[in-house]
């Protein structure tokens, strides 16, 4: 009798045949661009066997193909601290992760308003990045990102050593528009970066009263939850001064009656068709002259685009990163953004921190699976999202599909959201942070 010999499962005759090679096409590549993973190798026992070089060639090869390859983000924003909650969970083998960001801490832009209004304390609203990084294991550089170099693959920091990239991810934000008029960074709050933003104004609302006298440019949703949650606060008055015909004006009609009511009740006074020309020490020149006296300037004037992408050749859209479905440069497959730095094309999205947490989940399943040769998959934004609004006086306002609906129910639904998510992103007590680069 003849013996069978076992056949072996495909794909087990070598331990990386089921990566395709280099030159072999993969599910992923009409995606943009996806590399397949890089082999894991066992060095050769003689420099000899890496055939057709020296043999210092041949060493550098062989580490070469031994070191980790490079992912980097770029931004502790709401998308990325899924990639950091998965990474901790289910790491991609062979592939260090690394953390560009300006603070140790990330700021979860739907508790800002509770902050303001004096709900919660400003700590409330700091996700711990650092705690979040050391916990999957990463490395955290605090450094400012200035741009990126391509050729070199490397995100180029300020003052600090370029950090080399295989696979780079951007979840940055935005900045404020109108930072460059007169008096404006001299004189005036700008809504960004966030973190410094909630420190000043709660440092100004937790004086002695009288409140001090506000002045918010920009009546869009930032701007009117800010100025109801301050005038909640104690602010003694506040005028809100919008350059276009009416509020909100993305909003439904019902939603802007509503919040315009709310303005009125609480005294706050609504400005629009009305152009800001410059900020000085303790008063708001307008379009024709007039003078706005106030204490403090809140300016909210809309968002803007980083420079931060000015120099890097990539394709942008207003100075934004413009990217496909899979959350990918149509210009170069290696780099990914998310949140308000990105622009979907085919898309009019609004800048909204809720596009970045949905956009999250998608974006962690793209990364490692660029980095495992897998195919991509794509995010499709939602024809509307829900917009929730804290109105500063224990009820909040929400709208989607057209409906709007306020009251206390909507503000402990929205209270909930917010503190679910925090929960969910909140390193246990005892893990500590890495040191920063």
């Amino acid at each position: 009798m003849t013996r069978r010999r076992r056949a072996r499962p495909a794909g087990c005759r070598r331990r990386w045949r089921a990566t395709p090679s280099a030159t072999e096409p993969t599910a992923g590549d009409s995606a943009g661009g996806v590399q397949p993973e890089t082999p894991r190798v066992t060095a050769p026992a003689s420099d000899a066997r890496v055939r057709g070089q020296p043999r210092a060639a041949a060493r550098a090869t062989v580490r070469a193909m031994a070191e980790p390859r490079q992912l980097v983000l770029v931004g502790g924003g709401h998308a990325h601290v899924f990639v950091l909650e998965a990474w901790a969970r289910r790491p991609v083998p062979g592939v260090r992760l690394t953390v560009v960001a300006d603070l140790p801490v990330a700021i979860y832009s739907g508790l800002v308003p509770a902050c303001v209004a004096g709900f919660v304390e400003p700590r409330a609203a700091e996700l711990d990045l650092s705690a979040l990084v050391a916990a999957a294991g990463a490395r955290l550089v605090l450094a400012h990102a200035t741009g990126l170099d391509r050729e070199a693959r490397a995100v180029l920091l300020r003052g600090g050593e370029p950090v080399p990239y295989d696979l780079v991810s951007f979840d940055v934000g935005s900045t404020v528009r109108g930072l460059g008029l007169d008096g404006v960074t001299q004189h005036a709050l700008p809504t960004r970066p966030i973190g410094a933003f909630l420190e000043r104004l709660d440092a100004l609302l937790s004086g002695p009263p009288p409140g001090p006298r506000l002045v918010v440019v920009g009546a869009g949703a930032a701007g009117l939850e800010l100025a109801l949650c301050a005038r909640a606060r104690g602010a003694a008055s506040v005028v809100v001064i919008e350059a276009g015909p009416e509020p909100l004006a993305s909003f439904p009609a019902r939603a802007r009656r509503l919040l315009q009511r709310s303005a009125r009740a609480r005294a706050v006074e609504l400005r629009t068709g009305v152009r800001v020309t410059s900020v000085q020490a303790q008063q708001v020149l307008l379009e024709g002259g007039e003078r706005v006296p106030c204490d403090a300037v809140i300016w909210a004037a809309g968002p803007a685009p980083h420079d931060l992408f000015e120099r890097t050749g990539l394709a942008l859209h207003a100075g934004y990163v413009c990217v496909g479905p899979t959350l990918q440069s149509p210009t170069d497959g290696r780099v990914f953004a998310a949140g308000d730095c990105a622009w979907l094309l085919g898309h009019e999205l609004p800048r909204m921190g809720v596009h970045a947490v949905r956009q999250g989940p998608v974006l962690t399943r793209n990364l490692m699976a660029h980095l495992r040769g897998q195919p991509l998959a794509a995010w499709r934004p939602q024809a509307d999202v829900l917009r929730l609004m804290n109105l500063g006086d224990g009820t909040a306002l929400g709208c989607k599909w057209g409906l709007t609906v306020s009251g206390r129910w909507v503000a402990r639904w929205k209270t909930w959201l917010d503190t679910s998510f925090m929960r969910r992103f909140t390193v246990p007590p005892g893990a500590s942070g890495p040191a920063a680069d």
